[in-house]
């Protein structure tokens, strides 16, 4: 059967690159006469290398016969990182150098990816309602075994998954939809962004129009709006919930001076509110974070949507361009989750602020005799119980600063530890 796709190299010539058609053929070629080294590739099948002799003026036929890589099923189980019972309709993805394979969860909290080959894959696991989870790349192959992904409660969408975000729009062009996004660029900068926010899950976000390689005109908000509205949310159990969120607003140009808006609101059902109502005066071509105490604005109920709005006046011809990444929840009441395994305990670890990123302060005290061999040490797990860091505690002021370093977004837990006991433990979340 024909390779589709596969890629034809010619060593040291990057512009002779090309891939086979569907019927499995390909044509390419050099403008100097020698020999040369082809390497032919397809993801699934090992590769080939070829050396050849081309001369100017002639044509010459390589025909090769790519050997697939053998192929296994694979299995695994996404579970409640609280309660260990199985996510069902959990979404999954593979995603390797070569291939990118998507699957969901059955009724079991179970997930199937049939005829696969090994190779270097990072697999996510998410679900609106749960902090979506990346192991990071790892070798997979038929001695991996059955892998368990833990999902922390919690509302997070940083739209590597379509959790169900839904799109209203009367807008000739500019929609809001979800993507990696194209950047685009005008006198004042970035109006598209070309990238999404930096520290998250994969490379995605939404964006208003999203044309490959099309000018900074072509595909923003054109003569009407375009609204953004999150699925629902419970904050009904919080006790003090804020929501975070980033967001990107260019608006520039036109027959007229700009004066478009970009409109974030929060509903709880009953009420609506405006968070922020960004305008040519303020708006920020780059990703700002707004962080919201919901109840500074209205009642936390179960019914509660974040809802983004941008349009575009009918014949101004400004460009307006919004984009919207990486939407969580936080509970500030308890914002540490650090607790003691001994109520009686005087040790008291602080970690603020938490959730974080980049870096953030460790405080400990309480503790007796940290000093010499047996100073106390904070341990930093990822969900599968894999030590990720193990850093001391200062004998004379018990604070430090925590690096976020190699550490993903994510969930994590941490153990102070001294003499081989727990003294406390508990959550941070990158």
């Amino acid at each position: 059967m024909p390779v589709v796709n596969a890629t034809i190299a010619i060593e040291g010539i990057p512009a002779a690159q090309t891939a086979t058609g569907f019927s499995g053929s390909y044509q390419t070629g050099v403008t100097t006469s020698g020999s040369y080294t082809v390497t032919i590739s397809a993801p699934g099948y090992l590769p080939v290398t070829y050396t050849i002799s081309l001369a100017n003026g002639e044509m010459t036929t390589l025909n090769a016969t790519l050997e697939s890589l053998p192929q296994f099923n694979f299995t695994g189980m996404v579970v409640d990182a609280e309660t260990g019972t199985p996510v069902v309709n959990a979404q999954v993805v593979l995603i390797s150098n070569d291939i990118t394979l998507n699957t969901a969860t059955d009724a079991g909290g179970q997930f199937f990816v049939n005829n696969m080959f090994a190779a270097d894959y990072n697999v996510m696991a998410g679900k609106w309602g749960y902090i979506t989870q990346q192991t990071g790349s790892q070798f997979v192959s038929p001695e991996t075994g059955d892998l368990v992904i833990q999902l922390p409660q919690g509302y997070y969408d940083d739209f590597v998954f379509d959790f169900g975000w839904t799109v209203e729009s009367d807008a000739a062009a500019g929609r809001w939809e979800r993507g990696e996004p194209n950047g685009t660029t005008y006198d004042i900068g970035y109006m598209n962004p070309d990238f999404d926010v930096e520290g998250d899950i994969g490379d995605q976000c939404f964006v208003t129009g999203n044309t490959p390689d099309a000018g900074v005109g072509a595909d923003d908000v054109d003569d009407g709006y375009t609204r953004l509205t999150s699925p629902q949310f419970d904050l009904s159990g919080y006790t003090d919930p804020q929501v975070s969120y980033y967001r990107w607003f260019a608006n520039a140009g036109g027959f007229s001076n700009p004066n478009d808006d970009f409109i974030i609101s929060l509903s709880n059902g009953a009420n609506t509110v405006v968070l922020e109502d960004l305008t040519a005066a303020s708006f920020a071509n780059n990703w700002t974070q707004t962080l919201i105490r919901v109840s500074d604005y209205l009642t936390p109920t179960a019914n509660m949507h974040l809802i983004a709005e941008t349009a575009d006046a009918p014949g101004s011809g400004h460009l307006v361009e919004a984009a919207f990444d990486q939407f969580e929840v936080s509970e500030l009441a308890d914002p540490i989750g650090i607790s003691s395994p001994n109520a009686a305990a005087s040790v008291q670890l602080a970690i603020s602020p938490n959730p974080f990123k980049g870096q953030t302060t460790v405080t400990v005290s309480g503790l007796v005799n940290n000093a010499g061999t047996q100073n106390a040490v904070l341990r930093i797990t990822n969900l599968q119980g894999k030590t990720l860091l193990t850093l001391p505690v200062p004998a004379n002021t018990g604070t430090f600063t925590l690096q976020q370093g190699s550490l993903s977004a994510g969930l994590y837990f941490c153990q102070l530890q001294q003499n081989n006991q727990t003294l406390a433990w508990g959550k941070m979340v990158v």
